[in-house]
């Protein structure tokens, strides 16, 4: 649960919400929109979008992200809202490793991604 009225506070699990992945990173813009980021199993990144209802969050949108050469994304922030628009800033680690047959190799990257609001 997340009171928006109170600037520190501890938080307290009140629902699960299952996302087909590792959560390595989460975001608000301040209006009641959560983002969180991470990837799967594949190294397959990906943002998901919550809009709090109530006292609830519920899952408005999932976004793979097509990133070259599989990247651990781990962490992201809002950084401003223009118009009907909000940008949001991702970062991934460097990766190298080894997926069965396949390799994952990507230097440490910074990303920009757009929503509409």
């Amino acid at each position: 649960e997340i009171d928006d009225s109170v600037e520190k506070q501890a938080l307290v699990r009140s629902q699960q919400i299952n996302v087909n992945g590792l959560i390595t990173g989460a975001t608000t813009n301040g209006t009641g929109r959560v983002i969180l980021c991470g990837y799967n199993s594949s190294l397959e990144a990906f943002v998901v979008v919550l809009e709090k209802k109530g006292k609830q969050f519920e899952l408005t949108q999932r976004i793979d992200l097509p990133l070259e050469n599989g990247a651990q994304i781990e962490a992201v922030t809002f950084y401003d809202r223009t118009d009907n628009l909000e940008t949001y800033y991702l970062t991934s680690e460097a990766v190298n490793i080894q997926l069965g047959e396949d390799e994952a190799t990507t230097k440490g990257q910074l990303y920009r991604l757009t929503l509409k609001n």
